[in-house]
């Protein structure tokens, strides 16, 4: 987490506290996500694909050429 506001340090503890119920909140989906059932990237691409998606495609791709399985 990261901010550029209210940079107070008396006040990084509700922050991250914050932060906290953010992520337990989003535990239960990650974790239960299994992206070794998916199908080879190249066959997901026709999927629309935001900007934002385009960082983890090249890393896809690149795992892909390496062969290491996405675990």
């Amino acid at each position: 987490m990261a901010r550029n506001f209210d940079l107070e340090h008396d006040h990084d503890e509700s922050y991250l506290a914050f932060e906290d119920v953010i992520q337990s909140q989003d535990r239960p989906i990650v974790e239960s996500q299994r992206p070794w059932l998916l199908p080879p990237l190249s066959s997901r691409l026709m999927l629309y694909v935001r900007p934002a998606d385009l960082p983890l495609i090249a890393y896809q791709k690149w795992m892909e050429e390496l062969g290491i399985p996405q675990v």
